[in-house]
């Protein structure tokens, strides 16, 4: 057992509109809300980044962790990044602005990319050992 505790409560309804917001239809449901604790982490490390302009592949920091299990990231505006594990680099995925984005995984880095003119900021959280 770990030093960090991570608690995450998760409550999500999805379905179709008809109208003023009225939900007519649920398509799924996590209800009611779901409570995660995890504690066997060792490090953490939270912190505000910014991606110049024109960046490809700038590794954020993760400090002392050599596994990430929990990545949290809100970027201000869409931001490309790439998960790095044992196995390699993955596939650019697009994280969308002002949302936060949260992944339990295995990962050893997050790299960065920036293909607009204006610097992308925001906040960056991740746990593990």
């Amino acid at each position: 057992m770990g030093d960090i505790i991570y608690n995450q409560t998760l409550s999500i309804i999805s379905g179709k509109n008809s109208g003023n917001n009225f939900m007519s239809e649920k398509d799924f449901e996590i209800y009611p809300a779901e409570n995660l604790v995890l504690t066997d982490f060792n490090e953490n490390l939270s912190t505000r980044f910014a991606i110049p302009p024109y960046t490809t592949d700038m590794s954020l920091c993760v400090g002392t962790l050599s596994e990430i299990k929990v990545l949290v990231i809100r970027p201000n505006s869409n931001l490309e990044i790439k998960l790095v594990n044992s196995e390699g680099i993955g596939q650019k995925i697009t994280l969308l602005a002002n949302r936060s984005s949260v992944l339990h995984g295995l990962l050893t880095g997050v790299l960065a990319t920036n293909s607009t003119g204006s610097p992308i900021k925001g906040l960056f959280y991740v746990a593990g050992d």
